[in-house]
């Protein structure tokens, strides 16, 4: 567990290597911290694949080679109290996003949006889907900012059909095709996934995992 008087340090230190180590094998450093499950202390890393998936095996490789260069490192025993477990995993699907890190390298992907007032008139509200552009970090006192691009409605899950004379009309929504708001301004901002097409992806891979099987 990180020492009291230097868990900045510690963090600093480690993150800077488990930096070097993933963008060595191909990877971004998403994250590094320290968590707490139960009475052990875990140093959890997360890695991100730009245009692919992270593995069982990527976050394997990974964890063992940051495993050694963490032993090697002389100066970083004296900064840490007691025994640490170290977790390497992916960003997941749904992930939250809330550091400059993270705005910046999942730049371009489609995220799921919960503003704090209205944005565009007769649809979007305060919850809807954009992709994730440029942020412009804090300068000068003002607030940091990010931009939005393509907002859209939020996918409706089926609904059984209206009895006659009872369907409501639907409200046509302005399209909004980019946005620039602070980002004190939005309440969450996490990675979209789209399941049922996620789920049709893993079912082909299934399919041609019993297809390869000798």
């Amino acid at each position: 567990m990180p020492n009291s008087k230097s868990p900045d340090q510690a963090l600093k230190l480690i993150t800077e290597v488990a930096e070097a180590t993933a963008n060595e094998l191909g990877f971004t450093l998403v994250d590094a911290h320290f968590g707490q499950q139960g009475r052990k202390t875990i140093l959890e890393i997360t890695i991100y694949k730009p245009g692919g998936r992270i593995g069982l095996s990527d976050c394997e490789v990974v964890s063992r080679e940051l495993e050694n260069r963490l032993e090697n490192m002389k100066e970083l025993p004296a900064l840490l109290h007691g025994s640490y477990v170290l977790d390497v995993a992916s960003p997941g699907l749904e992930r939250v996003l809330k550091t400059e890190r993270e705005f910046r390298i999942f730049q371009g992907n489609t995220v799921e949006i919960k503003a704090k007032s209205d944005v565009g008139q007769g649809g979007f509200g305060q919850h809807f889907l954009a992709k994730l552009g440029a942020y412009e970090a804090e300068a000068s006192g003002k607030d940091a900012k990010l931009t939005l691009h393509d907002l859209r409605e939020l996918p409706v899950a089926p609904q059984a059909k209206q009895p006659k004379g009872k369907a409501k009309a639907k409200i046509a929504v302005e399209a909004v095709n980019e946005l620039t708001t602070a980002v004190k301004n939005l309440s969450l901002i996490k990675l979209y996934a789209d399941l049922s097409k996620a789920a049709i992806e893993h079912r082909d891979d299934e399919a041609v995992d019993l297809n390869t099987t000798k």
